[in-house]
């Protein structure tokens, strides 16, 4: 289980790296409304639907059905990953939140966790 949350991790981590915080929104997030740490804390309960956390974060970056473990497990059905828009204008910042994943079973929030990253302001 800690291999695959380390394994999202990283796949989350690059293509954060390789989009960067600071490139132009995607289409997923214009119009959306920033969130903070809190707002998913509050929102985000176990057995909250699938419909309710698209509708308040908008589309997921990663949308992953059926994941399988190397324990051979299958204790949820998909995970949801979210990601904030680039912050404008670039600036240096340190552990920040910059979203969030999402664990589901029967189209219901099992569990969520946070993801952080540093930003660097480009020249």
């Amino acid at each position: 289980m800690k291999a695959i949350l380390f394994l999202a991790f990283l796949a989350l981590s690059g293509v954060l790296a390789g989009c960067s915080r600071h490139a132009p929104p995607s289409p997923q997030n214009i119009g959306q409304q920033p969130y903070t740490e809190d707002d998913v804390r509050k929102s985000v309960l176990p057995g909250t639907p699938r419909e309710s956390i698209v509708g308040r974060f908008g589309q997921p970056m990663v949308d992953e059905k059926n994941p399988r473990f190397e324990d051979g497990s299958t204790n949820i059905d998909e995970i949801l990953v979210f990601t904030l828009p680039s912050t404008n204008p670039p600036k240096n910042e340190n552990w920040v939140f910059a979203g969030f994943q999402v664990r589901l079973k029967d189209g219901k929030a099992v569990e969520w966790s946070v993801v952080h990253m540093d930003t660097h302001a480009r020249p």
